[in-house]
């Protein structure tokens, strides 16, 4: 009986060092490259680069992807890949999903049925509205906490007024070494 306590307990001794906090395995993996996006809008390249490491990303200047329970539109916003630059030039757009794989995810204005904005570019905003928007995001690494992938998109502008349905075309969009972060849900 001794003996069956013994090895119970260093069983629980050996499997609480193994353990490892989410907060512990994202420092574990900080990777030293850095976070990028880039993407034609309606041909005319926009970059956007950042640190990789979440603490060194700024408020202005982060290229991230970050998972959370909150919801947009009644649709949960699971993971929200969004990436913005000193310029005010801004990605944002959210996969639902319960877990992020490789893989493509489409999504169109029927899908989301709300307008949900997606870019910043030039001081403006396009978003999924009509029904010729579209998005394609295509998760081609998922690797150590980081993701890599492409996409592409058709958007209508947003002035005062909707713009000219599905007139913001974004071609070659491409990310790489963007960090995933899991937020806490505070309910």
């Amino acid at each position: 009986m001794k003996q069956i306590i013994i090895l119970f307990l260093a069983a629980i001794t050996l499997s609480s060092c193994l353990k490892q906090s989410i907060a512990d395995a994202m420092l574990a993996s900080v990777n030293s490259n850095p976070a990028a996006m880039s993407y034609d809008v309606n041909d005319t390249l926009v970059t956007i680069t950042a640190a990789s490491n979440y603490d060194e990303q700024t408020s202005n200047d982060f290229v991230r992807c970050i998972k959370s329970d909150n919801s947009v539109y009644g649709i949960p916003s699971d993971y929200n890949i969004e990436a913005l630059s000193p310029s005010g030039n801004r990605f944002s757009f959210d996969i639902s999903t319960d877990s992020l794989t490789i893989g493509n995810y489409s999504f169109d204005s029927l899908l989301i049925g709300e307008p949900y904005h997606v870019i910043v570019y030039n001081k403006r905003s396009s978003a999924i509205y009509s029904p010729v928007d579209t998005i394609s995001i295509n998760i081609t690494s998922y690797s150590k906490g980081y993701i890599g992938g492409n996409f592409t998109a058709r958007l209508t502008p947003v002035f005062d007024t909707w713009g000219i349905p599905g007139s913001t075309i974004i071609t070659n969009g491409s990310f790489k070494n963007v960090p995933v972060y899991y937020l806490l849900n505070d309910n």
